[in-house]
């Protein structure tokens, strides 16, 4: 399986590919390999992937995303941000 719309949801939440890569502890270079569709993705990275981002995995498939694609890739960014923001204060609260 090929990512090919990989790139651009990375793109939408900010990431380059090394911090892509070290969130889901694998190297900058497999992202990239992964976005070219230059080798296959296991399921279960596609999986955790997916999971991470808080995207269908169809739209990590996908080479041109939609209007609804688009919105929602955003609706989870903003989810994925809250839930860093939420973290960070958790641990500013702990740390008082």
């Amino acid at each position: 399986m090929k990512l090919y719309g990989l790139k651009n949801v990375r793109n939408i939440y900010g990431f380059t590919m090394r911090d892509l890569a070290q969130r889901i502890d694998v190297s900058a270079n497999l992202i990239n390999l992964w976005e070219r569709g230059d080798v296959d993705v296991p399921d279960y990275r596609v999986d955790n992937l997916s999971n991470y981002l808080g995207v269908d995995k169809e739209i990590l498939f996908k080479e041109k995303h939609n209007t609804k694609d688009l919105m929602l890739i955003e609706i989870a960014r903003a989810n994925f941000k809250i839930k860093e923001y939420k973290s960070a204060l958790d641990n500013e609260s702990i740390n008082l």
